[in-house]
Formats: C-alpha cells, structure tokens, sequence
C-alpha cells in the first residue's frame, strides 16, 4: 500500500509544502529520482533552529560542511543518512564549544557534517533555539 498522500501515479495529494532550509525524509520501495524546483535564494539567510529535535537542510544547492563551526550549544548532535549503506551514520557530529563540529571518527570537519544538495539531517538542540545567517550569491 502507499503512504498516507501518496496517490500512486500522480504524486502527493494534497501537495506537501517544504520550507527551504528544514529536512525531510521519504522511504521509497524501489530507487527513485526526486526533482525540486524552486529558485535559490540569495543574499543573508535566515535559519531558527528549535530547541530538541527537528529535522534540518541546506537553503542553497552546494555541497560542503554545514551549519558552521560557531552554531551550536555544547552537546548538540546532527545525524546523517548514508545513503551507500541504507542506514544513519554510525559516527553522528556533536558540537564541542569553542572548536566546532567533530564524529567520533575524526571524519566530519569543524564547521558540521558535509551535506550535499537535498540532503536532509536530525538535528539534537540542547539548549534554546539557535538563530544564524549564512550568506550566500550565486557566481
């Protein structure tokens, strides 16, 4: 059977709107190529990370390290997806104060766990909600 939603050959009814910049997780059956449109925001963007768990994502399609080595209280912990292995990144990036980002595997850079465009992540918030801006221009 299909998801709640889900009207099998017509897509999602009614159309499930996403905010640019929140995360969000599908379990398909079978591979699948998923295609987002929309235009790419530039300039000063503005994130609010709540407090506890929530789901989060890049607002621009670029690949590096995210949300920056300065966002983040002591103890915050982001969870990945693997997509190779079907499975969560068994070494999840946890915020240590003053230095950053950092997995129990040494694997993950300073400023946050790589996300690629369309990546999505759990994110742990330990303390109040965490707003910051990243900015960005199209070259």
């Amino acid at each position: 059977s299909n998801p709640p939603g889900w009207v099998a050959g017509f897509g999602w009814f009614p159309d499930m709107p996403l905010t640019n910049g929140e995360g969000f997780f599908i379990v398909s059956k079978a591979n699948s190529t998923l295609t987002f449109v929309g235009d790419v925001p530039q300039g000063a963007l503005s994130y609010n990370i709540k407090a506890g768990l929530s789901t989060l994502g890049n607002q621009v399609p670029v690949s590096g390290p995210f949300p920056g080595g300065t966002v983040g209280h002591d103890g915050d912990t982001i969870y990945t997806w693997i997509q190779a292995s079907q499975g969560w990144n068994s070494n999840p990036s946890s915020y240590i104060g003053g230095f950053g980002w950092y997995s129990s595997d040494s694997t993950v850079t300073t400023n946050g766990p790589v996300m690629n465009p369309a990546d999505g992540a759990f994110y742990v918030n330990t303390g109040a909600a965490i707003p910051f801006t990243q900015n960005f221009t199209v070259q």
